[in-house]
């Protein structure tokens, strides 16, 4: 099987964290395992587009008007030569409010150009012959969207052979006298962060022990600022092979989320990414947590709110280690790249429409 892909940002970038997880590293355990070829797109490979049996295009992949209309282009003659189109999604990029729904915050601001450059992506949909996305509330809002192409669920599934997942690596805790409690995460989630700022405040009040961290989008630090100095840790965005363990640094992970249609389709993802470096999760009451099979004591569920009540139930039971690495094994077992690619390859196999016989190694 021969795949052609269109990766969403350089996939030589180290910051570059959506091509890894959701199509190259499942594209590299494929090609070990059985008779599958990819590339990724460069202007002096074109010519390899048309003799692909898939052609990959992941998320808002082209940077401009310019590129976007010479991909189509591409496309176009790509489908004709019979080479199947298939337009790889990890959220609901179309979905008609979403400038509203999370860029409604005290800090956020929508980028216009690049969100109206997102909407234009939508022409692909009309080359498409499969969507594919990681959750089923996704796949039925992709199909709300009035495509012809069928739709079909890929559950993300994460390298942990990668050395990035080495637990080995990972950072320590700040101390063994310390409980390390917060957030991390990307831009344009101002929304759903403020949640939580007043029930963190509080906490820090109540618990000198335990210090705030706050990962990632460091604008949103200023949320905060009614924590003391000594009880804060702001920590700067990192590559994805060092992703793991900025997330061990928590003993505590909150991941709030508002109850709207974009968020609906999300992932677990991140419930997933600590819980396998051993840290648990509180969440807001919301799919994809309420739906999402408990492993052990994570992920809690703030019903109603109860933040405080949660997070100083967890200070109050707080063992060091003590279902760490028993969370980790389990989650790496359930969520690995390894145990589900039978799965990712069947679909691969049928929306290249090459037999089996021809493509098992």
């Amino acid at each position: 099987m021969k795949v052609y892909v269109f990766p969403d940002g350089d996939p030589n970038d180290p910051e570059n964290f959506v091509a890894p997880i959701r199509l190259l590293e499942p594209l590299r355990a494929l090609a070990q395992n059985y008779d599958v070829n990819f590339l990724c797109h460069r202007s002096s490979s074109e010519s390899e587009l048309f003799n692909a049996d898939v052609v990959i295009v992941q998320r808002a992949c082209f940077r401009s008007e310019r590129e976007l209309d010479h991909g189509l282009s591409l496309l176009t003659k790509a489908r004709r030569s019979g080479t199947r189109i298939v337009y790889e999604l990890d959220d609901h990029i179309f979905c008609p409010n979403l400038p509203e729904l999370i860029a409604d915050s005290e800090i956020d601001e929508l980028d216009e150009q690049a969100y109206e450059l997102t909407k234009a992506h939508r022409q692909i949909l009309e080359f498409a012959d499969y969507l594919t996305c990681p959750t089923e509330p996704l796949a039925c809002a992709l199909k709300s969207l009035g495509t012809s192409a069928e739709v079909r669920v890929i559950a993300t599934a994460l390298d942990f052979n990668h050395e990035r997942w080495d637990l080995s690596r990972h950072s320590s805790k700040l101390s063994d006298r310390k409980i390390n409690i917060g957030w991390s995460g990307g831009s344009r989630v101002g929304r759903d962060l403020e949640i939580v700022v007043q029930d963190l405040v509080n906490i820090a009040r109540a618990y000198p022990q335990v210090t705030v961290v706050i990962a990632g989008a460091t604008k949103y630090v200023r949320l905060f600022a009614e924590i003391p100095a000594r009880q804060f840790l702001r920590v700067e965005w990192v590559d994805y092979n060092h992703y793991p363990s900025l997330l061990s640094l928590f003993d505590l992970a909150l991941i709030p989320m508002q109850d709207h249609p974009y968020n609906r389709c999300k992932s677990a993802l991140k419930v997933i990414d600590y819980a396998a470096v051993g840290v648990s999760s509180i969440c807001s009451p919301v799919a994809p947590f309420s739906a999402f099979k408990r492993m052990l004591d994570t992920p809690v569920l703030a019903v109603d709110g109860e933040w405080f009540t949660c997070i100083e139930k967890f200070i109050h039971t707080h063992d060091a280690n003590a279902h760490s690495n028993e969370l980790a094994e389990t989650t790496r077992r359930k969520y690995g790249l390894s145990g589900n690619l039978g799965e990712i390859w069947a679909v691969f196999r049928e929306m290249s429409g090459v037999p089996l016989e021809e493509t098992v190694c």
